[in-house]
């Protein structure tokens, strides 16, 4: 059991977190997209040269390929601990954050949906900033360089095996799924997050488009250069926000989260709420639904999966009030 409680522990610690959106409501965040982005292509830049330059003295010990250089790039921003790239926003001051730094972990934890402990689970948080006006948990980087490079290396070898794309595609989004009904949802937060799961399909799709749309190798001077900046705001979008995308919860979870989230009931008919759904909503009609959407509502409505709209706030707020 011990052994248990410290793999449970760890798998929440050491790759994905929670976070709770709905804490934010009420409260403008500043956007941030634009350091983010200056911060990431900065990243690649530095691990470009040091590439070239292992080229270069002839150190590297693999030849350089396109899923090469993908896997070095998603490593940069591992999210191990320290959780690199997450650790460097919740530092970073330049980046509004809700809550304040000035509040602890631990108030932040009773503040929050999640604040009722249920027993063996354990839930660090992180905490929401705003991408382009979608408010998201600082969490999602994770799950877009962890998870989207998990995703990228089954897509490779289902393609080696002679897959379609659009199957291996499939069977990517099916590991990430495996995982939230699995040690990093079910028995580790008794949290199903549909949220987390459209970004780790984003970062698999950033890793997909790296070596067409950003990263070209010259075969003429042996070196890597950065050739179109990223901008993470193409992988961003609503579905990252819970609050909008909601979780769903496996047990006792759900029991725990329902009177923190009946809290938010007066809440869904606010005019700012009203203007920020449309907003997003109007986004996604522009943008178009991804692939891992269209997945996850096919499962959910034939009862594979656990479906998010039996937990949203909506439908818990409409039968509270029946």
């Amino acid at each position: 059991m011990r052994y248990l409680l410290l793999l449970l522990f760890f798998s929440k610690t050491l790759f994905a977190l929670e976070t709770d959106q709905y804490l934010s409501w009420g409260h403008e965040i500043k956007e941030s997209g634009a350091i983010i982005n200056k911060h990431i292509n900065s990243e690649i830049r530095k691990l470009l040269k040091s590439v070239n330059n292992e080229i270069q003295n002839n150190t590297l010990k693999e030849t350089p390929s396109c899923s090469f250089i993908v896997k070095k790039v998603f490593h940069q921003f591992r999210p191990m601990l320290p959780r690199r790239i997450e650790h460097w926003i919740e530092i970073n001051k330049d980046i509004d954050i809700y809550p304040p730094r000035s509040i602890s972990s631990l108030s932040f934890y009773k503040m929050s949906i999640y604040g009722a402990e249920v027993w063996p689970y354990y839930l660090p948080l992180t905490r929401t900033i705003n991408m382009n006006g979608i408010y998201i948990g600082v969490d999602k980087f994770s799950h877009f360089f962890l998870y989207g490079l998990s995703y990228y290396k089954q897509y490779l070898k289902d393609i080696e095996a002679g897959l379609s794309v659009n199957e291996a595609d499939l069977n990517a989004i099916l590991k990430g799924i495996q995982s939230e009904n699995g040690i990093m949802g079910k028995y580790s937060s008794a949290v199903f997050s549909y949220a987390d799961l459209e970004a780790n399909f984003q970062g698999f799709m950033f890793a997909k488009n790296l070596c067409d749309q950003h990263i070209e190798f010259s075969e003429a001077t042996k070196k890597f250069r950065l050739v179109n900046e990223v901008d993470m705001n193409k992988y961003i979008g609503p579905n990252w926000d819970e609050s909008y995308y909601n979780s769903a919860y496996f047990s006792y979870r759900n029991t725990a989260v329902r009177p923190y989230l009946m809290k938010y009931c007066t809440t869904l008919n606010s005019p700012w709420l009203i203007k920020r759904r449309a907003r997003y909503s109007n986004f996604l009609e522009q943008k178009g639904f991804s692939l891992n959407y269209h997945y996850l509502k096919k499962l959910s409505n034939s009862g594979i999966i656990l479906n998010q709209n039996n937990y949203s706030l909506e439908s818990l707020c409409a039968k509270s009030f029946n």
